[in-house]
């Protein structure tokens, strides 16, 4: 049993959903502006693509293979907040209804 965690797994996966967060935001906030590094402003539109091209760098110098979560959790926040994932499809089935009795006092 291992009792200290993979921090290399656990920040691999983290940055994968932070770095979908923040496209999901830029994608919502496309004209806000963030003090990037609390200096330099960044419009979320812009912030987007640094956030997906410095994804498709690092992937280019460090292996491809590693960032391919990355670049699908990006791909999918894009989907979302764009309106064209499988959200609409999702909402259109309609699953059955269980029919339950109203409860009475009655025992039987």
């Amino acid at each position: 049993m291992k009792l200290v965690p993979d921090w290399k797994k656990a920040w691999t996966w983290l940055s994968m959903w932070f770095a979908s967060v923040i496209v999901a935001w830029g994608l919502s906030h496309p004209f806000r502006q963030i003090l990037l590094f609390f200096a330099v402003p960044v419009s979320g539109q812009s912030l987007v693509w640094i956030t997906v091209g410095g994804t498709v760098l690092f992937a280019l110098f460090t292996g491809v293979g590693a960032f391919v979560p990355h670049l699908l959790a990006e791909g999918i926040a894009w989907l979302h907040v764009s309106g064209k994932g499988p959200g609409p499809w999702l909402r259109k089935i309609r699953l059955p209804r269980r029919k339950c009795g109203r409860l009475t006092g009655e025992t039987a």
